[in-house]
């Protein structure tokens, strides 16, 4: 222990005697730190997405302008069939696809709950899981 004390006191004696060595090691150290901030900053937004109406009803289409409406999505492509979708995701053009199905204006009005696909490019897994989170939270 009283090694690292004797070593600490001659670093710091040295960093007073030489004003550069601190300025390199503060401005460095401060550089550093904003690089990494930088590369481990996980905010995704305007997300390229497809989407699908299946269904082209009123209720299906309210329910894809909240995607289109939310900032963290971008509805690049409106899709005429479930596999041009695919084709986008697989492709890179787009990060997501939502798929609806067709049936889901009779299925509400009857009380039942219609599943929507929703396809995720997972090159990215946090990105992907993002994506998943925020398309569930907007259904």
């Amino acid at each position: 222990m009283n090694g690292l004390i004797a070593m600490a006191r001659k670093e710091f004696r040295h960093m007073l005697r030489d004003p550069w060595s601190l300025t390199i090691v503060t401005i460095g150290a401060a550089l550093l730190l904003v690089l990494m901030a930088y590369t481990f900053s996980a905010d995704v937004e305007d997300v390229p997405v497809a989407v699908v109406d299946g269904d082209n009803s009123s209720q299906s289409r309210a329910y894809l302008e909240r995607f289109a409406n939310e900032t963290f999505f971008d509805v690049r492509y409106w899709a005429t069939s479930p596999a041009q979708a695919h084709r986008w995701v697989g492709t890179g053009e787009v990060r997501a696809a939502i798929i609806v199905p067709p049936g889901v204006a009779q299925a509400t009005l009857q009380g039942e709950l219609v599943p929507v696909q929703i396809v995720v490019d997972g090159t990215e897994p946090n990105t992907a899981h993002q994506i998943l989170g925020s398309a569930e939270a907007l259904s």
